[in-house]
């Protein structure tokens, strides 16, 4: 039944003129729709030694129930377009092939047809077989036949690549042409909801083979598919990623390329300057998305590499928190170039990763999962801004989220952020491994703008509460200043004490203001905690027992009127 992976059409040719009652083939609209929606893969998928009898059987009596009920017409007797119900389009039509001498008709293989008795006086002829793809046809546009989704108007198998009149560059001579060749191909489940894996690629060429088969090595058996966009990469990202095509299609995971590339031949060719620049970290995920079409969104960068079991387990939990960003438990490489970063983020429990927002985004974008309708919450999606602005567009997302779904999950019960190990618990195995190098998109953004970001994000959310019409700060070193400067005039009005445990800086003035001891700070009053914690050494709660202690003495709630910003 699963056939070749190309071959996947019907086609027919009208070799005489065709009529109404001159015999030929019918067909039932629409329904290779119903034969998916109504059990096939149960009974006949379902069965090893199912065969196309079986199918034809299921066909016949899917076909003969829907008579019955009445959601079956000829077209001639009862046009779709008068007919009234409540299951609207379930309703079929049964209608006859017609046309011209030389006219084509393309049938999907699942669609229920038969031959009709000629009943006029003309002898009417006919040709049919089996369409099998073009490999650059099937790398390009895919085959969707299986989804249970397709519509009759279903425009999203186009092409957005342009020019697609590159020919198909194969690994000759590689394990990965065997796999293109095999004899069977994936079968997955259309029950379960589908994942898209969103990954951006500018210049990744060396890493693509890492990380494209860590998607191939993907243990969850639901729909995927890998929407690419290729952001004016000048180096051979693009014919690598087009060299996996066909390795992934034939691992049932639909692929496609979008992105400022210009194609002839199979080679990409340099645009001008102005033209080749890239749009961005945030741009190209944002297109990525739009071309994509899974239920569940899988962000993953170009550099990186994934666990066999990333996306099972971050779809369960995504269809379990439809308003969260689910992460994961990620492991640098190289190994232990951000060791401290990486402890401190893995050990975080969800209701820290609330508590510790304005320290860091804390839960890593490379290992973001969501619920599309999660995604298209939050308006325009990631900012979009060139590289060279210092883009931040995932801590802008982060806290955009937040804002706009954080009380709805409190309300259930559920937090806005978690990570998919469960309960925030440690990892031994990662479900990412995650890389550094010295041009990684974090490493782009400059701590200023961070900085920025996340005080005036601050600003907005908590020191417009009328609890914090006044506050103090805890603290005086380098980072309570930053944090000050970074203050709009109206916030910094509402500071009336600046505390710290350094005998040699009571008396000193900051904003004005006398620096004071902390054993005078204002028991009650709002705190802005701006010294560091939980970051350096080993992570050890030991290491900031006296901080959390001395602040603990104030009397305050955190999350509500103490918030830890460093």
């Amino acid at each position: 039944i699963n056939g070749h992976p190309m071959q996947g059409l019907i086609l027919l040719v009208l070799l005489t003129d065709s009529h109404e009652g001159g015999g030929g083939t019918a067909f039932v609209r629409g329904s290779h729709r119903s034969i998916i929606r109504n059990g096939f893969r149960e009974n006949v998928f379902g069965e090893e030694n199912g065969t196309n009898q079986d199918l034809n059987n299921f066909a016949q009596q899917i076909i003969q129930d829907q008579t019955v009920s009445g959601d079956l017409y000829l077209s001639y007797e009862k046009p779709v377009a008068n007919l009234q119900s409540g299951r609207g389009k379930e309703i079929r039509n049964i209608e006859q092939i017609v046309g011209k001498k030389g006219g084509v008709a393309i049938l999907h293989p699942w669609l229920v047809h038969s031959g009709t008795t000629n009943q006029g006086g003309t002898l009417r002829v006919m040709m049919n077989g089996m369409i099998r793809f073009s490999e650059d046809a099937f790398v390009y546009h895919g085959m969707r036949v299986l989804n249970d989704n397709d519509d009759d108007n279903d425009d999203e198998n186009k092409n957005h690549n342009g020019d697609n009149t590159g020919t198909f560059l194969r690994r000759e001579g590689t394990t990965l042409t065997k796999a293109f060749y095999s004899s069977k191909t994936f079968s997955r489940n259309y029950h379960r909801q589908s994942a898209s894996i969103i990954m951006p690629v500018h210049n990744a060429e060396k890493w693509l083979d890492e990380s494209i088969n860590s998607v191939l090595a993907q243990n969850y058996d639901g729909p995927m598919e890998i929407s690419f966009y290729n952001d004016a990469s000048t180096d051979g990202s693009f014919v690598k990623m087009r060299e996996w095509m066909l390795a992934l299609r034939y691992a049932g995971i639909d692929a496609k390329i979008t992105g400022k590339s210009d194609i002839t031949i199979g080679r990409v060719e340099r645009r001008s300057a102005c033209k080749n620049r890239p749009d961005g970290i945030g741009f190209a995920k944002n297109r990525s998305v739009e071309h994509s079409r899974g239920s569940i969104l899988v962000f993953f960068d170009a550099d990186d590499i994934m666990a066999e079991d990333r996306v099972k387990v971050q779809v369960h939990h995504a269809i379990q928190n439809p308003s969260s960003i689910i992460g994961t438990t990620w492991k640098r490489f190289p190994d232990g170039s951000t060791k401290h970063y990486e402890q401190w983020a893995n050990k975080l429990s969800n209701e820290e990763m609330i508590l510790e927002q304005f320290r860091e985004n804390t839960v890593q974008m490379p290992t973001w999962a969501m619920a599309r309708k999660c995604f298209d919450d939050v308006p325009g999606g990631f900012e979009e801004s060139p590289p060279d602005s210092g883009e931040a567009e995932d801590t802008i997302f982060f806290h955009k989220h937040l804002d706009i779904h954080a009380e709805e999950n409190k309300r259930r019960g559920k937090f806005p952020i978690l990570r998919a190990s469960g309960g925030g618990c440690y990892q031994e195995e990662p479900l990412l491994y995650y890389r550094w190098t010295e041009t990684s998109g974090t490493s782009r953004v400059p701590r200023r703008r961070l900085l920025d970001l996340r005080v005036s994000i601050f600003e907005a959310r908590v020191l417009s509460q009328s609890l914090w019409s006044e506050f103090q700060i805890w603290g005086c070193g380098r980072d309570a200043r930053n944090f000050i400067a970074a203050l709009s005039e109206n916030a910094k009005k509402k500071i009336i004490a600046i505390v710290d445990i350094d005998e040699k800086k009571i008396g000193k003035i900051c904003n004005n203001l006398p620096i004071e001891h902390f054993s005078a700070a204002r028991r009650g009053v709002c705190t802005v905690v701006c010294v560091s914690k939980r970051r350096k050494g080993t992570i050890s709660k030991d290491v900031d027992d006296e901080l959390i202690e001395n602040v603990s003495a104030l009397g305050l709630v955190e999350g509500s009127t103490l918030w830890y910003f460093f």
